[in-house]
């Protein structure tokens, strides 16, 4: 669930910076903080591509 939130949210986030163009990196628009907010969340506890090998590993080891 984690790994799926964190991934949808880096998505929109992505999106939203690139609808607003140069000013999605500007720290006037909430957008900036929202970037990098959807970043550190697939960090935290782990790399989400981390997660994704376990996930995988568990279906190969059944």
């Amino acid at each position: 669930l984690k790994m799926r939130a964190s991934d949808a949210a880096m998505r929109i986030a992505t999106e939203a910076v690139q609808l607003l163009g140069g000013y999605g990196y500007c720290k006037d628009y909430r957008v900036e903080r929202l970037m990098r907010d959807a970043k550190i969340t697939q960090i935290w506890e782990g790399t989400n591509q981390v997660h994704r090998q376990l996930i995988g590993r568990s279906f190969l080891l059944k």
